[in-house]
């Protein structure tokens, strides 16, 4: 057996971060569940590799949470101080 995980637990593991990440954003299971497979299909499609940690995988989950619940960001908005503009 290596030493190094398996790729199945690489996968268990990422779809674990991305479903504690999506649980964030609803209480709801089966919500959490399609923002995963959105996030999991994106970062498929890109087919770069990344690091599976909450700092690069946050953004992604929370385009599609806020994507599902039909929250529009403008990108323009945000705000490095954490105030809103204006």
């Amino acid at each position: 057996m290596s030493q190094f995980g398996s790729e199945e637990d690489s996968n268990r593991r990422m779809r674990d971060l991305l479903n504690a990440l999506a649980c964030r954003f609803t209480y709801s299971d089966a919500v959490c569940e399609v923002i995963v497979e959105r996030a999991l299909r994106s970062l498929v499609a890109e087919a770069e590799p990344i690091q599976a940690n909450s700092k690069t995988l946050l953004p992604i989950v929370r385009r599609f949470a806020l994507d599902y619940f039909g929250i529009e960001r403008d990108p323009d908005a945000v705000s490095t101080s954490g105030e809103p503009p204006g």
